[in-house]
């Protein structure tokens, strides 16, 4: 400044510029903050450090908390996933021995002493124990709300083959360490061979555990009335009709309608000697009805035994249709010598002309929105026998089960017989839980109760919840567990 103040002096002296000189600008003395200015100046700024401040302050906020989320959400997850896998194999009891057979049933089941001593080993107690207890789990509760469980379990682990390998039992639980709630699995080899994941140490899953809650499924229909509150009268319907129950199996034909022959025997009826049916007939001369009943010598079709059929369960019609090889000739084949045997029912049915059905009916009509199950006989004597039907209810409904047959061609001189038939409710389908969060549903766990309602739970509700650095993250999920309960013995093979 004061080089510029010097210049400007001597060009005041001088006078003008001579040549080849420039003129010094002029320069305006910079005026100076009054002491509001420069405090509003200072406020501004101080303002605008503190918002960048408080941005960058919530934006690391906002990163930790989001990876803290994250964080609990992943790991809740992968361990709902883990146990799910885990859980399912719950009951595994029974395995396949390949080349064995082609027929599958005589391939599952049991051929050493050692493999019946693995399927005992997969229950609670063993199978021949009076009131034994037939499930594979057992379930504890702690901590409030009963919100830390402790769950053991066996099954069956299979080599590469699908062949039996050994029994272990596992157990998933809750224990607090140094102030933090652990989640745990053991795995123990109860017999077989041991495998280096399975020796008996406990593993930690995960940590910072709030909830981890199982829930076993309710056997029977979903009902809040009181028939249904004492256990055995929610599992005792599972089969509500068949040979195993005491029932004896009979058809009763509807009269008006044409009729074959009916032979009833013990769990088996029969229908030959079809009466001939032309097409173009009114419809009550089309099709013969033959009508579910539950005791021989029941006087007519109307007679037949009724259902209660509920919304929201899944029913199934089981029966089976022996493949049947009576001495009919095949016309023109020479001498009767050579005559072949044959099922005349099976080898003319023809699938676009003749019909089986059966299905639902409520005072002889069909019940609406419930169409009937087509089927067909067996075409020779490697065919399946058995025919499974599973249906549900759009609503409420009392019915009967009825067979239709209408037979126009060469089928009707043949005979038909259908033998073990069932209805019942497929509860490994259909979980019901109690509604409350707080529910304490825990059938067999006090000493001397019915061991029967835990050998029927097939699905557990899991409810896990972990917490990292104040957040919380939640996963729900419906394990289902279809092995839990008693082994079914092949009819052929095993023990």
């Amino acid at each position: 400044m004061e080089i510029v103040r010097k210049i400007q002096c001597g060009a005041a002296k001088n006078g003008s510029p001579t040549a080849g000189q420039t003129a010094a600008p002029a320069v305006v003395p910079k005026k100076a903050f009054t002491l509001i200015e420069l405090l509003v100046y200072m406020a501004i700024m101080g303002f605008i450090i503190v918002v960048a401040g408080r941005a960058f302050s919530d934006s690391t906020k906002m990163r930790i908390r989001s990876q803290n989320m994250l964080a609990s959400t992943e790991e809740a997850g992968q361990v709902a996933s883990l146990l799910k896998e885990d859980l399912s194999q719950m009951g595994t009891k029974t395995w396949a021995k390949p080349g064995s057979g082609t027929n599958l049933e005589h391939e599952i089941g049991l051929e050493t002493l050692n493999q019946a001593n693995a399927i005992y080993e997969n229950y609670n107690q063993n199978e021949n124990t009076v009131g034994a207890d037939f499930s594979s789990y057992s379930l504890l509760r702690s901590g409030d709300n009963d919100k830390l469980n402790d769950i053991t379990f066996r099954k069956v682990k299979y080599n590469s083959d699908g062949i039996y390998q050994a029994v272990q039992q596992i157990r998933w639980f809750a224990e607090t360490v140094n102030n933090t709630v652990v989640l745990k699995r053991r795995c123990t080899t109860l017999e077989g061979t041991q495998s280096n994941d399975c020796s008996g140490n406990a593993i930690e899953m995960a940590k910072d555990i709030l909830r981890f809650k199982l829930l076993p499924s309710k056997p029977g229909i979903r009902t809040t009335s009181s028939t249904c509150a004492a256990l055995s009268a929610c599992y005792s319907d599972t089969l509500m009709f068949g040979f195993e129950s005491g029932d004896i199996f009979t058809l009763k034909a509807r009269e008006g309608y044409p009729s074959a022959t009916i032979n009833q025997g013990m769990n088996f009826v029969s229908l030959k000697s079809f009466p001939p049916i032309v097409e173009g007939n009114t419809s009550s001369n089309t099709s013969g009805q033959y009508y579910v009943g539950a005791r021989n010598g029941v006087g007519n079709w109307e007679d037949c035994t009724e259902f209660d059929f509920e919304v929201g369960e899944t029913y199934v019609i089981k029966f089976d249709i022996p493949y049947e090889t009576p001495a009919d000739c095949i016309p023109g084949s020479g001498s009767p010598s050579s005559c072949k045997k044959y099922n005349r029912m099976a080898s003319t049915f023809r699938p676009d002309l003749d019909h089986l059905g059966v299905g639902l009916r409520f005072e002889g009509l069909p019940v609406a929105n419930i169409p009937d199950f087509l089927f067909y006989p067996p075409q020779n004597s490697t065919s399946p026998i058995e025919r499974n039907f599973e249906f549900s209810v759009p609503s409420a409904t009392k019915s009967c089960i009825a067979i239709t047959a209408a037979v126009y061609g060469q089928a009707r001189s043949g005979q038909i017989t259908f033998s073990n038939f069932k209805l019942y409710r497929k509860l490994d389908k259909v979980y019901h839980f109690e509604d409350t969060s707080d529910s304490t549903y825990n059938p067999g766990v006090t000493a001397g109760a019915d061991t029967k309602g835990k050998a029927s739970v097939k699905a557990f509700r899991l409810e896990l919840e972990i917490e990292k650095k104040s957040e919380k993250s939640k996963a729900t999920m419906i394990i289902p567990v279809p092995n839990n309960g008693i082994i079914v013995h092949p009819s052929a093979g095993g023990i």
